[in-house]
């Protein structure tokens, strides 16, 4: 192989290498969309460091009514396909009760928001 040859492979291969979405940067893309999407008026993720936002009358509201969970260990309960189905509201819960807001964003960006909900697997 000629200089030219070999140069051209390498740089192919690096610039191969370098559009690959590491696992770091889909892991904060689905972050910074569980945070924009708003998931934090119902959901932390604790382990995360990831808190749920209080509203301003959540002081009166109901102590007898069941609160969304904390999703640190959402990825030892569920897999993709129901993750999937639950943000689309296209599946029920164990209760019969579907998920109170239907993800409105675009595919890819449900496929990294269930990424990073399968990489929460704390206790």
């Amino acid at each position: 192989m000629n200089e030219k040859t070999t140069l051209a492979i390498v740089a192919a291969a690096v610039l191969a290498f370098a559009a690959l979405p590491s696992a770091a940067s889909a892991a904060d893309s689905g972050k910074d969309i569980f945070l924009s999407s708003k998931c934090t008026k119902c959901h932390s993720i604790k382990a995360a460091g990831i808190e749920r936002q209080k509203s301003e009358d959540e002081d009166m509201a109901d102590p007898d009514k069941k609160q969304p969970p904390d999703l640190s260990d959402v990825g030892t309960r569920r897999d993709s396909a129901w993750l999937h189905g639950w943000l689309t509201k296209e599946i029920t819960n164990d209760d019969g009760k579907k998920h109170k807001m239907r993800f409105r964003g675009e595919d890819e960006e449900l496929d990294a928001l269930v990424d990073f909900l399968l990489s929460q697997k704390s206790k």
